[in-house]
């Protein structure tokens, strides 16, 4: 896809495939490709990851994602994570530095944390 000048590639990703499906039939759909398990991702060569994760699977599966996508970032890549205060932005902020020796609120409102 071309977004101005610049190429991107994107790749959509969920815990259920009910929800590849649904962002696949969504005429905002910017996927080129869709996987309904992060496990089934074998490409390595990400500038960014952006995830809201599915906090009600739990905090070994929200953890298991935040840690897993340093094996598919490039050199200098980054990841994004959105997650509710509540619902357990502490944590990751926790595990975003054990990963990766630096986590970055980048925003915080109404209870909700963008974390890089």
């Amino acid at each position: 896809m071309k977004v101005g000048k610049i190429l991107i590639s994107v790749l959509a990703c969920s815990i259920t495939f009910l929800s590849c499906s649904s962002t696949k039939q969504s005429e905002y759909s910017y996927g080129d490709s869709y996987y309904d398990s992060t496990e089934d991702i074998n490409e390595t060569d990400y500038d960014l990851i952006i995830t809201n994760p599915p906090i009600r699977a739990g905090k070994d599966v929200v953890h298991g994602i935040l840690a897993g996508s340093k094996q598919h970032l490039n050199l200098g890549g980054s990841i994004v994570a959105v997650i509710q205060k509540k619902q357990g932005a502490p944590s990751a902020i926790k595990k975003l530095n054990e990963v990766f020796e630096n986590c970055q609120t980048l925003n915080k409102k109404k209870g909700y944390f963008i974390l890089q």
